[in-house]
């Protein structure tokens, strides 16, 4: 998915909505989103610095500045990631699903 095919979708959510990401099944909360070539990364952490739709909307919009072109959002390496494959709802919390890694 497209960074601004994901801004556009989170923008039908609740910006106070909690998000989340789930890798393997099990829902992470995001702990950073960065931009490496020719990717934007959405990685799970503990700290969870990305804790609504609101924050995560921001810092896309922000790498969306900085960034010349229209990147995919994936998590995970950079050499094998997963790429987002949807949105959806699970209880308040919005859930960003992912795909099998790329060369798994």
């Amino acid at each position: 998915m497209k960074t601004s095919e994901l801004i556009k979708l989170l923008g039908t959510f609740l910006p106070s909505s909690p998000v989340k990401v789930s890798i393997d099944g099990e829902l992470n909360p995001i702990g950073k989103v960065y931009h490496e070539p020719s990717n934007t990364f959405i990685q799970a952490g503990n700290g969870g610095e990305i804790a609504t739709v609101f924050d995560l909307i921001e810092r896309l919009n922000a790498i969306d500045k900085s960034v010349p072109f229209d990147a995919s959002v994936v998590s995970g390496d950079d050499w094998n990631y997963m790429v987002v494959q949807g949105v959806s709802t699970v209880g308040e919390a919005l859930v960003i699903s992912l795909s099998e890694p790329v060369f798994g």
